[in-house]
């Protein structure tokens, strides 16, 4: 048992094949300029107001068209502006301006480094380090109004999931109820500061790959009934078997990103 009650041996969530994770960072600097030069366009057009909130963007076969870029790289780059809140997917309709303050609008410096998919992989290592003893603490220290507040967001993703809609945005908020459990102010506002992230990322991965939002489901049902058994150890697991979980899901997100096809994107609701 090491310091803070954590068990060492098995329960690594380190690992994961790096030699894959070296591949992926080096694929990754040699195809994320395109998409982030299409979304920075498409960011000056509507920084200057050729393109207005809520009007559509042009369609992915026109964009090819006009960049002229596979599909793949259209929708990375469409899917960088949902990202930076300046677009939103909607059912029958495409992609929707979203109305925003031009005088906050971010530059393309800012979306450089919010859009490295290489700083992503480095996001993950640090949820590894902060989010496992998170978890631990929540089992110990939760109260029954914490896990009522669990029970219910859970209840909401089942919901959506049964409407066919994304759960992204809740799976982030469970993460943050699992750290206001944890009665820790500091490590709260850290996870405070990765929801966009956790919210973006989770909207991209549940988009493009069938089958996603049950399994966040899964997940996150298993992370509750864990830690309302109390017992740290079973916590640990289950922690460390999402943020696997979550690993493994970009390295193959970003594999299928590198086929000639792209991945297999359904068109899903994101009310």
């Amino acid at each position: 048992m090491g310091r803070g009650g954590h068990e060492s041996g098995n329960l690594s969530v380190h690992q994961t094949n790096f030699r894959d994770e070296t591949l992926l960072r080096k694929r990754v600097l040699r195809r994320t300029t395109l998409p982030k030069v299409i979304a920075d366009h498409l960011t000056s057009e509507i920084r200057s107001g050729r393109l207005r909130p809520g009007e559509r963007l042009p369609t992915e076969k026109v964009l090819m068209q006009q960049f002229g870029v596979g599909r793949s790289t259209i929708r990375e780059a469409l899917q960088h502006l949902v990202i930076l809140g300046l677009a939103e997917a909607k059912r029958g309709f495409g992609y929707k301006i979203k109305s925003f303050d031009r005088h906050t609008l971010i530059g393309p410096d800012v979306t450089a480094a919010l859009l490295a998919e290489d700083a992503l992989l480095d996001l993950l290592e640090a949820r590894e380090i902060v989010e496992v003893p998170i978890a631990r603490l929540a089992a110990t220290r939760a109260t029954v109004n914490d896990l009522v507040a669990m029970e219910r967001l859970l209840a909401q993703m089942e919901d959506r999931l049964l409407r066919g809609h994304t759960v992204h945005r809740l799976a982030a908020r469970f993460h943050l109820l699992i750290a206001q459990a944890a009665k820790n102010a500091t490590l709260g506002r850290w996870i405070t500061g990765i929801i966009p992230l956790l919210t973006a990322r989770g909207w991209q991965l549940e988009h493009d790959i069938p089958g996603r939002s049950a399994r966040e489901l899964i997940l996150h049902r298993e992370l509750y009934e864990r830690i309302k058994s109390r017992d740290p150890d079973a916590v640990q697991r289950a922690m460390v078997e999402h943020l696997a979980d979550t690993r493994a899901t970009i390295l193959q997100y970003h594999d299928a990103l590198s086929s000639p096809g792209g991945p297999d994107v359904r068109a899903r609701s994101d009310r």
